[in-house]
């Protein structure tokens, strides 16, 4: 499908306008039209603004004269033309889809087509002549469109938003400058593009270079599907020659052949943007294991070196570098071949020299923590996402019949219960306010920002203390819907025809250096055992968890070079024992104790003060405290550890110190923006995170450590149908096909972790100890006892 397929009669009046508005909403209210004269260049605005329609001209008012102004200072030749999407003001009202279509229709396609460069002013624009993308993909690269191959268009931010803000002008100016040099001539890196018949003995002989980057086009983005191809293959060695190979080509397959054994040599390396998507790939379709031991991923590398949250090639190349100058939005679309491999060459030219200039800018020890374990995670993490995990859908229907039935049995108690609850009106929504407050005048114990009343977990438990039972139903039935809604039912759209669930594993997005999972979330699946059960082994397998026990405390203890802590670890005892030795008084604490110092420990640890503590033992653990128990805690808490509230104040101070500059113990570096900010709870927020990342990210990034070393060995060992499953930030997930390998898998991960231990050994003075766990589902995993 072209992508003027997506405007309305785009195609039948393609570059032939009637001129006609009379289907449009706005039938030519404040109309301004395109101001056209010879050039280069066309600016493609949203819609014009109150300065425009009196002057009767886009782009006339104050950002546009800040557009103006920059352009000419970038010396972008003149003349320019402007016009916008939608020619008439909308005023308050946001432009609509029919509008835009009719306006591109009647007036915009017949006014950029005598234009070598289209320019598309703010993210409107954007989407007008690139339905569904992503303008920061875009935006300070020239880009190409099927629909119009003698023409080439530039994207930048709308001027308004500069205005707002000026942090970005210099970027702004930038781009333009770039855009100048581009309609000036200037078409970026010269490299020469080898195919055909050379392709093959020139990768051969590239086989011996330590380093390839490398990039695939690929049909699908999921390696696992039936139906996926790679499309294309592009390789470099040297940034200057490029080998391209497409699908077409009757010596694509053996250039494919030769990627997949260049990866499978422990001593080379690989650099890309995603490169963990083009190594699986390469296992999927030619059946190999990766084994490369240096995995340059240049989205990791950047996003430690400016805190890029998630970033995609496009942008990093736009920001960091000089931009695509051959950038195809849709590469299935384009006919031209020389501009497509043009653009593949490109994909891995760039990449390249982001991974040269990142370690360049890198700090020596965020350097090795990319090189040594997030490069290669990646690909781990990428792999795990393949795999998935299995769902167990038999188990799944029964639970859902379970909870469906468990819900009509609740509203029929809660109506027996109350006469005046009336089912399904009285449930949720303006009608749940009107039942609580109005019916039963339960006590507004807060508000929403929007004056509303509250009735969120905490509030209702709140209710429940005050003697107010009847809310014991609203309670259950917001777990039973919690649980139906995000736990049974939702996986209907996530689970494959292998009855598996994969999720994606970005190593790019969270502040403390832990990975997330995206799509679904399986990092967030609750410790209630029947909703774990969900996931599990396929027959004839076995699950296999393993945790880095307590290892968020282990860490703190030796950051804060506390005596008692590590004294206590050194005895092997636990953190839980310990604090709960202390609370209760007694040298050998019970199982109850010991459980009661969980909420005091992990509240404590991070520096939470006593009321929120106490609220969090009641609502998560059911532990009830007066105001003054939780204060003794506290007091007893820090007692026990006292080296743990010097190093909070410590690490506040360093944040102050550095401007909000953040660097954990194993190289992890944050910027948070906030630890100046006017309001005190958003800075309160900026510590609170960077304490939290001060435990959380190295915890995590151990657990990436030994999975990678652990796969190594596993490999090597003849497992490699071993395979990692899942990772909840300390722990691992692994599948184990035969059961009667769980003691060599648990052996050779235990062997890892020991061997991650010493790359932290000069401060991380305590024993890392690793718990293991097996069954044949999560929620009912056993001890390992050998």
């Amino acid at each position: 499908m072209s992508l003027l397929d997506h405007i309305a009669g785009a195609q039948e009046k393609v570059l032939r306008p009637s001129g006609g508005c009379h289907s449009c909403p706005r039938k030519r209210r404040s109309l301004v039209s395109a101001a056209l004269r010879p050039g280069q260049v066309i600016f493609v605005g949203e819609m014009p603004g109150e300065d425009d329609v009196a002057v009767g001209e886009g782009f006339a008012g104050a950002s546009g004269q800040l557009l103006r102004q920059l352009a000419k200072d970038a010396g972008v030749p003149e003349p320019w033309s402007f016009t916008h999407i939608v020619h008439c003001r909308a005023g308050g009202d946001a432009i609509k889809p029919k509008e835009v279509s009719c306006c591109l229709s009647q007036f915009v396609l017949d006014e950029v087509k005598d234009y070598a460069f289209i320019v598309l002013v703010g993210n409107a624009a954007v989407q007008a002549f690139f339905p569904g993308s992503n303008a920061n993909h875009l935006r300070g690269n020239v880009t190409w469109h099927p629909d119009f191959p003698a023409q080439r268009f530039y994207a930048i931010d709308h001027p308004a938003f500069v205005l707002k803000r000026p942090e970005l002008k210099d970027l702004y100016y930038k781009r333009l400058q770039r855009l100048a040099r581009v309609m000036r001539g200037d078409d970026g890196p010269q490299v020469n593009v080898i195919h055909g018949a050379a392709a093959v003995p020139t990768l051969r002989e590239w086989m011996k270079a330590p380093l390839w980057s490398l990039d695939l086009e690929t049909t699908r983005l999921e390696a696992f599907a039936a139906d996926g191809r790679i499309k294309s293959l592009a390789v470099t060695v040297n940034g200057q020659d490029v080998v391209f190979g497409q699908e077409e080509e009757p010596h694509f397959q053996a250039l494919l052949q030769l990627a997949a054994e260049y990866i499978t040599k422990p001593d080379k390396s690989v650099v890309g943007h995603h490169i963990g998507f083009d190594l699986v790939w390469l296992e999927q379709v030619c059946g190999v294991r990766a084994q490369v031991q240096l995995v340059h991923e240049t989205g990791v590398q950047w996003y430690q070196a400016k805190q890029y949250k998630m970033p995609s090639l496009k942008e990093l190349v736009s920001k960091e570098l000089d931009g695509y100058r051959y950038l195809i939005q849709q590469p299935h679309l384009e006919k031209d071949v020389g501009r497509l491999m043009k653009y593949n060459a490109e994909d891995v030219v760039y990449p390249l020299q982001l991974m040269k200039t990142a370690m360049k800018v890198l700090r020596p020890k965020t350097r090795d923590l990319v090189t040594r374990v997030l490069g290669p995670a990646e690909v781990i993490l990428t792999r795990m996402g393949t795999t998935g995990i299995y769902l167990r859908q038999d188990y799944r229907q029964q639970k859902t019949d379970e909870y469906n039935e468990r819900r009509r049995e609740l509203v029929q108690a809660w109506k027996d219960e109350d006469p005046e609850f009336i089912p399904s009106e009285h449930e949720s929504g303006d009608g749940l306010l009107r039942y609580l407050f109005d019916i039963r005048r339960l006590p507004v114990l807060e508000r929403t920002d929007t004056g509303v009343p509250v009735t969120d977990k905490s509030t209702i438990k709140q209710w429940l203390r005050d003697g107010h039972t009847i809310v014991r139903h609203l309670l259950e039935l917001r777990e039973i819907d919690k649980i139906i809604g995000t736990y049974l039912t939702a996986y209907d759209k996530h689970v494959w025809p292998d009855s598996r669930v994969r999720s994606s594993y970005p190593l790019t997005w969270t502040d403390s250096g832990r990975s997330s999972s995206r799509s679904p979330n399986l990092q967030n699946i609750p410790r209630k055992k029947e909703i774990r059960d969900l996931f599990g082994a396929p027959p004839g397998a076995v699950l296999l968890e393993s945790d880095l026990s307590q290892i968020e405390f282990r860490i703190m203890v030796c950051l804060a070079n506390d005596s008692n802590g590590i004294a206590g670890y050194a005895r092997g005892e636990d953190a839980h024992t310990m604090t709960a030795r202390k609370i209760a008084g007694v040298d050998k604490p019970t199982k109850e104790q010991r459980s009661n110092a969980k909420p005091v420990n992990f509240m404590f640890l991070y520096g939470g003060s006593a009321p929120t503590a106490q609220k969090i033992a009641a609502d998560d653990y059911g532990v009830l405290w007066s105001d003054r128990q939780a204060a003794q805690f506290r007091e007893m808490f820090m007692a026990t550890y006292p080296g743990i509230p010097v190093f909070h104040e410590e690490s506040k101070r360093r944040l102050i110190q550095n401007r909000g500059w953040f660097e954990s113990v194993v190289g992890h570096v944050f910027h948070y923006n906030e630890w100046d900010a006017k309001d005190s709870g958003k800075r309160d927020h900026a510590f609170r995170a960077a304490l939290n990342a001060e435990a959380q990210g190295p915890a995590a990034q151990l657990a990436f450590y030994i999975m990678v070393l652990a796969r190594r060995l596993l490999d090597a060992r003849g497992f490699q149908s071993v395979e990692f499953v899942n990772t909840v930030h300390d722990s691992i997930m692994t599948e184990i096909p035969n059961p009667a390998w769980v003691g060599d898998v648990i052996a050779t991960i235990d062997e890892a972790s020991q061997l991650a231990h010493a790359w932290v050994k000069d401060w991380f003075v305590v024993p890392l100890v690793m718990e293991h766990e097996v069954g044949e589902s999560w929620g009912s995993l056993r001890p390992y006892s050998g």
